[in-house]
């Protein structure tokens, strides 16, 4: 008891350091580093995860590597929160909050090595970064599957056993290394909120509202938005919209989906945990079946709580009109994959700009992939389904093979007969690609019109039946 009790003071009137950095105030961060003892294999370009949930177009910029190894990230974050970089493989966690300066020195000859200190920070929370950066490696307990065989009740139990074993190794840690209440609380918020995300995939495939809504606002108030610091707080309330509150059973009928999630969601706090979940649930939706949130462009700003995100929503209803942002991105390390399975390197090309001249006059379907994706694996035989309905239409499927292998996906080429065309990306390419165009992950699918322009960048799965509705409303 006395252990438990110690735990929990160290997390204790900590809600105080971080509800400052909470309130949607946006502001630009600039992130500068350089990349020391670089040898011929070490990755030129570096990416960074913001996370920010009312940025559904690309919040994980990626920067080239200059030849002295510098690099530039600029980007402007609604509120305090950790973000992912990625150097290679690993990702390295850190905090930052708009305004913020941060310098990262990365020593590529010590990645990898244990007792190895490979990333420095400095400038603005240097200090604070170096210790988190440390804890975050060391405390990685709480993360990990929950049992399904596990009775509900036996399942919360244990949800709240891991939180109280993450929190008690963190007083402990923080009590050696003496941390900082606002080290310790960052910390505390991962512990939560990475819990929480492996615990909303319980018994995934069953509806069990009842018990995601113990689980959210029981178990852990997720409407506390002193856990809004960690990067996967907007990804935990995805999945309680989608389990706890969501009537998933009314999806092919868009408008009363979101009437019935409006007039369940108006009830929650009000607060920026109902912003980000309004937000993101009409943002889905706005790219999924276009003008269907339009009828809601007086009922919604009423209910967000937040001026800003007030103004992001007039735009996605028309009410503040903002175009379409494409920058053109040339990337080297492209490859066609040709009919016997062999590469043919592409110039430095715009991915798009070259689909756009190559398929003048026809709507492009891109699937963003890898070929370790479970997710983008499902969908293969979809796809054919999806091809053959089309089949004489004018309209291209084209499968973009990012962060992959390559024997690896000419097999899946040849198992599920995918035709089309399939890009190859080299790993700077794949970074540079999901950074320049905002792509959140994997499987994403695209649209270009017959005039070469993309204009959905979160179309439908193939296996989603609305999809091919899509597409023939570019071919009319």
């Amino acid at each position: 008891m006395k252990k438990i009790i110690l735990s929990l003071l160290v997390v204790a009137g900590l809600s105080a350091c971080a509800s400052q950095e909470n309130k949607i105030n946006p502001g630009k961060v600039t992130i500068t580093g350089q990349v020391v003892n670089r040898d011929s294999l070490s990755p030129n370009t570096v990416r960074a995860n913001f996370q920010n949930p009312f940025d559904g177009d690309g919040s994980s910029p990626a920067a080239p590597l200059d030849a002295d190894g510098s690099f530039r990230i600029e980007y402007e974050m609604p509120y305090g929160q950790t973000i992912n970089l990625r150097y290679g493989n690993p990702f390295y966690t850190f905090f930052a909050a708009p305004g913020d300066s941060i310098h990262i020195t990365i020593d590529a000859a010590k990645l990898g090595k244990e007792g190895e200190q490979a990333v420095v920070f400095s400038g603005d929370r240097g200090e604070q970064n170096n210790r988190f950066m440390a804890a975050y490696d060391q405390l990685q307990g709480h993360r990990g599957w929950f049992d399904d065989a596990l009775e509900p009740d036996a399942f919360l139990e244990t949800v709240q056993s891991r939180l109280q074993t993450g929190r008690d190794s963190l007083a402990a840690y923080a009590r050696e290394k003496g941390l900082s209440k606002e080290v310790v609380q960052w910390m505390d918020n991962e512990i939560v909120c990475g819990t929480l995300y492996y615990a909303a995939m319980y018994r995934e495939e069953e509806p069990l509202s009842e018990v995601m809504n113990r689980l959210f606002t029981e178990v852990v108030d997720i409407f506390d938005t002193q856990y809004a610091t960690s990067s996967m707080y907007g990804v935990d309330l995805g999945w309680y919209i989608r389990r706890g509150i969501a009537d998933m059973s009314l999806m092919e009928d868009p408008e009363a989906f979101l009437r019935d999630f409006l007039q369940k969601v108006q009830d929650k706090p009000a607060g920026l945990a109902r912003d980000i979940m309004l937000y993101d649930a009409f943002y889905q939706f706005e790219q999924m079946f276009p003008g269907v949130i339009n009828g809601f462009a007086e009922e919604v700003p009423p209910l967000l709580d937040a001026e800003h995100v007030r103004q992001l929503f007039a735009r996605l209803t028309g009410k503040e009109q903002k175009a379409f942002e494409f920058r053109p991105t040339p990337l080297a390390g492209i490859s066609r994959i040709t009919a016997d399975m062999q590469t043919e390197a592409l110039p430095q090309v715009d991915m798009f700009q070259y689909l756009a001249e190559r398929h003048p006059g026809k709507a492009v379907y891109i699937d963003v992939s890898a070929s370790w994706c479970g997710p983008c694996i499902e969908q293969f035989p979809h796809a054919k389904t999806l091809e053959e309905s089309l089949a004489g239409e004018d309209v291209v499927f084209v499968i973009l093979w990012l962060e992959s292998n390559f024997d690896a996906a000419t097999a899946l080429i040849h198992e599920y007969d995918l035709n089309g065309e399939h890009y190859f990306f080299s790993s700077d390419a794949a970074r540079l690609f999901l950074g320049a165009y905002g792509i959140p992950g994997f499987p994403t699918y695209l649209l270009m019109d017959k005039t070469g322009k993309p204009v959905n960048m979160n179309a439908g799965r193939p296996s989603d039946p609305r999809t091919e509705g899509q597409i023939r409303e570019l071919l009319k």
